[in-house]
């Protein structure tokens, strides 16, 4: 479509479709119920026989999945809201360290890479929710992205096979979100900071007033 030599963008989100507004709620729905998958997870690890399990494997990745569906169907439908920003990274999150936990249960590796992907979305956890309770929403980049998609693979693969190739791509991943770690960190910094700054400037400017 053009108008004036000018070409229009259609918009692709389907905000005004009466059943779209109905599903306002579906995004988070989702996000509710990757979230009561997390302890299935380990549950099921719990009764593997061996160093893997494939019934773990290809339930963790099922459940991962659910983290496209949900963000696209937010930004399709409009329904991008504050609890989706904060909850969906902390469920990435939880479901990571599931899956760690089910690594650790089956010994699948030795435990020193598990421990840091442990700490590391620990810690990441923590500074989401710490930074959201002070009014600083710290949403999910490119790097982060793609540092939790690595970490989901290397992970479901490391429980469904023993091959070299998903040792080599869980260590990987481990690299990835170690420094992912460290980008989020000085970006909260900065972000905090600035935070910081314009409440100083806002209570000043309320003292002169």
């Amino acid at each position: 479509m053009e108008s004036n030599g000018h070409r229009q963008t259609v918009p692709r989100t389907i905000r005004a479709s009466p059943w779209a507004l109905r599903l306002k709620w579906l995004p988070n729905a989702i996000t509710a119920t990757r979230l009561v998958g997390v302890p299935v997870v380990t549950a099921t690890a719990s009764r593997a026989r061996g160093r893997t399990s494939p019934v773990t494997a290809l339930m963790f990745c099922a459940i991962a999945a659910t983290d496209y569906v949900d963000g696209a169907l937010a930004r399709r439908l409009g329904a991008e809201t504050r609890f989706g920003q904060v909850a969906d990274p902390a469920v990435d999150r939880l479901l990571n360290l599931a899956g760690i936990a089910a690594l650790l249960q089956v010994r699948r590796l030795h435990a020193v890479g598990p421990s840091l992907l442990v700490a590391r979305e620990l810690l990441a956890v923590i500074g989401f929710i710490a930074a959201a309770r002070r009014g600083v929403v710290l949403k999910v980049d490119l790097v982060g992205k793609g540092s939790s998609a690595l970490t989901m693979v290397a992970v479901g693969l490391a429980l469904l096979t023993e091959d070299p190739v998903a040792d080599g791509l869980f260590w990987t991943a481990v690299v990835a979100a170690l420094g992912t770690f460290v980008h989020y960190a000085i970006h909260a910094r900065r972000l905090l900071a600035a935070a910081g700054d314009t409440t100083q400037e806002a209570r000043s400017t309320s003292i002169q007033a």
